[in-house]
């Protein structure tokens, strides 16, 4: 076996790819210069370049222009132009020419050139290639005139012609195509088939064209004229390919048959017509024939039961839809009488729902029947919903009423045992009388929170804080809280976690959560606690807080009672059936909605929304420490005696001077006499006569900026209940402790006495 060098190899191997190709190459070389025509080194062709042009390597000396001595006489300035421009331009450059060969054939090259240059950008060389590009000019030249031959018969058949893009973009149309749509032939270019054809037929042609045009289709559809009017015709599109077997076009013959139409078109508007009419029509209707197999069924009928005429739906829909032989005898009976009576049953639809409903019906003259029927399903819903709704109204107007009295006397006591500590040694069976006494007080006031919250009664304090911050702050808690059994995951993925809530409540939707988590695992199991975001309907940004458990999920019996205060699926004293309905008190009243999800067997997720608010630029600084007690004017307003009488004990044993009045109107009288004004006015929010915010703005009508506490367990005052407060006025919750209104009574007077 005879080797031969590698450069030796590659370079037969190249001279054999340029005979294939008929592609030819040259190299000229220049000596580097600053001119503008820099003078010649060397002159390179390949022997492909010299075959090409009728020569050996050996025939001719080779200069720059040599080649320019082959081009056509016609094309030769051209090309000299071209390249004199590439030169000074230094790009590369192309361009299509006829060569003649030294046997006098002429023959078509495609010439490609690269001008390259050294680091000073002067040009040392240009390298290019040539390709014999006659076959193909000849071919197009022949494409051209088959192309001549169809453009006649094209522009002269007597049927519509058109021929279509890959996209389906008329690029030329006859002038019967345009006649028939009354259209100019020009004006069609550029437009689809589906611009012009008729609404109900778009669909069929869609479909058609999608599926089946890799061969020639024939199918009747309608077009829009110009002037508005129909144009039915008999369609055959066929796929124009390439060479290569590719699509690159469509060639369509039109062939108008809207006289053979016209009649059919007028019954079948007529249909479509009643069609229209009973698939809007909010009833169902259903045609049956004597055997009972379904003939019709309007839009309605279809979507309540979800029969509809093909091969799946019963051969005897009647027997399908009532099984048992009474219903149906009875409904056979109501349209024996013609449509004079209506009879509420329950028929199975096609997913073997129950469907509640009424129904009528006639006999038709052939034996078939058409029957009327109303689906009563959301009906029937609205009724619950209403019934539920005015039941969970009425709980909560009763929890509101009963907190709103409860946390006055939770005062009274609270303040009474606060008293009894005073007065005895702390290590005396008195005092730890009055601090269980305060004890229960605490306990007896988170409760008639939880009422609050679920009644939507609740005073809250919202501030802007981040969600995921929280959520670390309680893991610990959380974890001990759960138990060593029950693993906690916590899971901080809300890159906008800042929402505007009160921190308490937060912490307690979080907890009551958990709680309800773990009970529902059992022994062992995962409760994940997770932040995220996403976007509301409406675009907005959310920040969705899920608690979600590997439980024994909610069973779908109860599932629709789970927010009901005092429903519980527990055993008796293992909970008050409070902590769900106290959570989605707690996030509706904050602007927010609860989600819930959940499989038998695999666990629940409960899902808080709330939407997203930017972020606060500073955190908030820790309160300075704050004097009680002073010797100021106190003017008190209380309508609950025991409550007034109670508050006004505390704040003289502060040293304050006590003005007390039982009602708004009462007080705006005592104001009236006083020559001088108070320091503060101390008032209940709910009154007789006259709320508390009211009588804050009389008063501070006559003594501009009053400072103003407000006392209450809850309220309906929109302002006070989402805690957006003007300045110089605070909220004070009952019950509260003697120090609790010791400083923010201070704290009022303090602010005052600053400004």
């Amino acid at each position: 076996m005879i080797t031969m060098p590698a450069s030796a190899i590659d370079a037969e191997t190249i001279r054999q790819a340029q005979e294939l190709v008929h592609v030819g190459t040259w190299v000229v070389d220049f000596e580097p210069s600053d001119r503008p025509n820099p003078t010649c080194a060397d002159v390179r062709w390949s022997n492909e370049l010299y075959r090409m042009v009728g020569l050996t390597p050996q025939s001719i000396p080779l200069q720059p222009d040599t080649i320019i001595q082959f081009v056509h006489e016609g094309d030769r300035q051209r090309v000299k132009q071209v390249i004199e421009t590439a030169l000074e331009s230094k790009i590369p450059f192309r361009f299509d020419s006829r060569l003649v060969r030294t046997d006098g054939k002429e023959r078509v090259y495609h010439v490609r050139g690269n001008v390259a240059c050294d680091d000073l950008g002067r040009v040392v060389r240009v390298v290019g290639t040539v390709g014999d590009i006659t076959e193909r000019v000849h071919a197009e030249q022949a494409r051209a005139e088959s192309q001549a031959l169809f453009r006649a018969v094209f522009e002269q058949a007597a049927v519509g012609m058109a021929v279509a893009d890959a996209d389906q973009r008329f690029v030329a149309v006859n002038e019967s195509f345009a006649k028939l749509l009354g259209y100019e032939a020009e004006d069609l270019v550029g437009m689809t088939a589906l611009e012009i054809t008729h609404p109900d037929d778009v669909a069929a042609t869609v479909g058609l064209v999608t599926s089946r045009l890799d061969k020639p289709i024939t199918y009747e559809k309608r077009y829009i004229r110009r002037d508005g009017a129909i144009a039915w015709a008999r369609v055959t599109v066929s796929p124009l390919r390439h060479g290569d077997g590719r699509t690159e076009g469509y060639l369509g013959v039109v062939e108008d048959i809207s006289k053979r139409k016209a009649a059919d078109e007028a019954l079948a508007r007529q249909a479509a017509i009643l069609r229209d009419i009973l698939d809007h029509m909010p009833v169902m209707v259903m045609h049956i024939d004597v055997a009972g197999q379904l003939l019709y069924s309007n839009r309605e009928a279809t979507r309540v039961f979800g029969w509809a005429r093909d091969a799946e739906t019963p051969s005897d829909i009647l027997a399908a839809a009532f099984p048992d032989a009474t219903a149906r005898a009875v409904v056979k009976s109501v349209v024996a009488a013609g449509g004079v009576q209506w009879v509420d049953v329950e028929p199975l639809a096609r997913d073997g729902r129950a469907v509640p409903s009424s129904w009528s019906g006639v006999m038709l003259p052939d034996g078939t029947q058409l029957m009327i029927g109303q689906d009563l399903t959301e009906r029937r819903s609205m009724q619950q919903h209403l019934a539920q709704a005015q039941k969970m109204e009425a709980l909560g107007q009763l929890a509101g009423g009963v907190a709103h009295d409860f946390n006055n006397i939770l005062t009274v006591i609270q303040s009474c045992a606060t008293f009894v500590q005073e007065a005895v040694a702390a290590d005396s069976s008195i005092a730890a009388d009055a601090n269980e006494i305060t004890g229960a007080c605490e306990r007896a006031s988170a409760l008639t929170r939880q009422l609050l919250a679920f009644s939507r009664r609740q005073l809250l304090q919202p501030e802007v804080l981040n969600v995921n911050e929280s959520v670390q702050a309680l893991s610990t808690t959380l974890r001990r809280l759960i138990g060593e059994n029950v693993h906690l995951h916590v899971e901080t993925g809300a890159e906008r976690a800042s929402v505007e809530v009160d921190r308490n409540q937060l912490e307690q939707v979080i907890l009551n959560l958990a709680v309800n988590a773990r009970d529902a695992i059992g022994t062992h199991g995962t409760v994940t606690l997770a932040t995220r975001n996403r976007l509301s309907a409406s675009g907005l940004p959310q920040m969705v807080l899920s608690v979600s458990d590997t439980g024994a999920g909610i069973d779908p019996a109860v599932r629709h009672r789970i927010f009901e205060p005092f429903f519980t699926t527990k055993q008796a004293g293992k909970g008050t059936g409070l902590g769900l309905s106290t959570v989605l008190g707690i996030v509706e009243q904050s602007g927010g909605t609860v989600e819930v999800d959940s499989t038998p067997g695999e666990g629940a997720e409960f899902r808080v929304v709330l939407p997203c608010v930017a972020a606060c630029a500073y955190p908030s600084k820790p309160a300075e420490p704050i004097e009680v007690g002073g010797s100021e004017t106190v003017l008190l307003v209380e309508d609950e005696a025991a409550v007034r009488l109670i508050t006004r004990r505390l704040l003289t044993g502060m040293g304050y001077e006590v003005i007390e009045s039982r009602h708004g109107k009462d007080a705006l009288d005592l104001a009236a006499g006083r020559t001088s004004a108070v320091d503060l006015l101390v008032t209940d929010v709910v009154m007789p006569e006259m709320g508390g915010r009211e009588l804050a703005a009389r008063l501070r009508d006559t003594w501009p900026g009053l400072p103003v506490l407000f006392m209450s367990g809850y309220t309906n005052d929109e302002l006070l209940r989402k805690g957006i407060l003007e300045q110089g006025f605070k909220l004070l919750r009952k019950p509260f402790t003697k120090m609790e209104l010791a400083r923010a009574v201070r704290a009022l007077l303090q602010v005052q006495q600053q400004n």
